[in-house]
């Protein structure tokens, strides 16, 4: 299994299962083979740009690596940005301490914008955070800054709705899904919820869009439960939602979110 691309003009092979996986220096490892690829997950940009999620395994054929998260987005170099294990790197948007301890433990959806910037999700563990999910972006030099955090055992994350909790406090992230984001670093997902008095099923709470801006931050655009203005005067309550898309823009999947900030998506009402 390989995977290939024709940006350079001819078929040439990215990655390859059984040949040498890159370090983070972009070096190739003296150990570590490329197992299995996550082909549903492929990033790729008009620059020719591409991400990708990969097992790793050493040549007695054990697995070393259960996810691992590969890259060669602004230096042109592929290289590892992560792997289960290994501690997490400075993040920007976190509190001191917050990820001290803390080990990636998987990654998911990763996506590239016409910038180079890439945003991905990645579960993590290890104390104090816990077990917990994250949007993360990472820019074209290294740097990561969080988006979002879902709660854990020992953590409720970050707030994902301030007093939306129908019994009373907060509503919180449980867990991401469809992301899409633009150059810009506008981002849009979908998310599930947890609090007092938020549930899921018929009639439930827990499902909402959430629109995200580098300079207004995370604003709730709909949620499963809520009125929403149909036409002026014209309310209905919101029974299903969806139809974001996980997209950087240039990497040919269906966009629901513009270059220019426009988003779509789909409700359903009772």
């Amino acid at each position: 299994v390989a995977l290939l691309t024709n940006r350079t003009g001819s078929l040439t092979s990215v990655a390859r299962v059984g040949n040498a996986a890159p370090d983070a220096a972009g070096a190739a490892s003296a150990t570590d083979l490329y197992r299995t690829f996550s082909g549903s997950q492929l990033a790729f940009n008009d620059a020719g740009h591409t991400a990708f999620i990969a097992t790793l395994r050493n040549a007695a054929g054990t697995q070393t690596a259960t996810s691992a998260l590969f890259t060669d987005t602004g230096s042109g170099i592929l290289r590892q940005v992560g792997r289960n294990g290994d501690a997490l790197p400075a993040i920007g948007n976190s509190s001191p301490g917050e990820f001290a301890g803390a080990t990636w433990s998987s990654f998911s959806s990763p996506l590239l914008t016409a910038s180079g910037s890439m945003a991905f999700q990645a579960s993590i563990a290890g104390t104090p955070a816990g077990t917990t999910n994250l949007i993360l972006t990472m820019s074209t030099g290294g740097a990561m800054n969080r988006i979002a955090r879902s709660s854990n055992q020992t953590n409720p994350g970050d707030i994902a709705i301030a007093g939306g909790a129908p019994l009373g406090g907060d509503a919180y992230f449980t867990s991401f899904s469809s992301i899409a984001v633009n150059a810009s670093g506008q981002m849009a997902f979908q998310a599930l919820l947890n609090g007092n008095g938020i549930f899921g099923g018929a009639g439930g709470n827990n499902s909402a869009i959430f629109a995200y801006d580098p300079s207004l931050g995370i604003c709730l655009i709909a949620r499963t439960g809520d009125f929403f203005e149909v036409a002026p005067g014209d309310f209905r309550v919101i029974s299903t939602l969806g139809g974001i898309v996980s997209s950087g823009g240039q990497d040919g999947r269906t966009q629901s979110l513009s270059a220019t900030g426009y988003l779509s998506y789909e409700l359903e009402f009772t």
